[in-house]
């Protein structure tokens, strides 16, 4: 018997937690086109962990001006890719 591989991904996405862990990583994987040029040269969104995401930047300054930023940035990446991301977390690592 043939299934349909659009039923197969239908059915393996309706699984909360799958659904859940896609939705999650658009997070990571939009991160630039969310945030805009400016801000996606001095970071990189590396993980994403019980809706927490996670982003390395390129030093103290950044990371300190996106946290007094984070409220806003969490509202834009929940708001244009339906995720419920509920913290950010930016560490810097000196990314470049």
């Amino acid at each position: 018997m043939l299934i349909k591989i659009n039923d197969v991904i239908t059915e393996c996405l309706d699984e909360p937690k799958l659904g859940l862990k896609l939705n999650e990583n658009k997070a990571v994987l939009f991160w630039n086109e969310v945030v805009g040029d400016d801000v996606a040269k001095n970071t990189r969104p590396t993980a994403v962990r019980n809706n927490i995401l996670f982003v390395s930047t390129n030093n103290p300054v950044w990371a300190h001006q996106l946290t007094i930023m984070k409220t806003k940035i969490i509202e834009t990446v929940n708001k244009k890719l339906k995720t419920t991301i509920k913290d950010i977390r930016f560490q810097p690592r000196g990314i470049n």
